[in-house]
């Protein structure tokens, strides 16, 4: 789970303040190595219906830009 979401940036890579927050739970991992992997899951498992739906938005928006710009 946090392979897919964080590193490989699927959803998360969408919007900046999430990549942050990746950034914030990988150098929380140097420190707290316990906490890290249940804070990014429970991150993750919190924001992945809003992201999904931001998912889809983006992709709408980016379907719509793309019609618009051909003849």
């Amino acid at each position: 789970l946090i392979n897919s979401y964080c590193y490989r940036g699927n959803l998360l890579s969408y919007l900046r303040h999430f990549r942050y927050a990746c950034k914030f739970y990988r150098s929380t991992c140097v420190h707290f190595p316990n906490d890290c992997r249940s804070s990014m899951v429970n991150f993750i498992l919190a924001n992945i219906f809003k992201l999904s739906l931001l998912k889809f938005y983006l992709d709408k928006q980016e379907e719509a830009r793309l019609k618009f710009k051909s003849p």
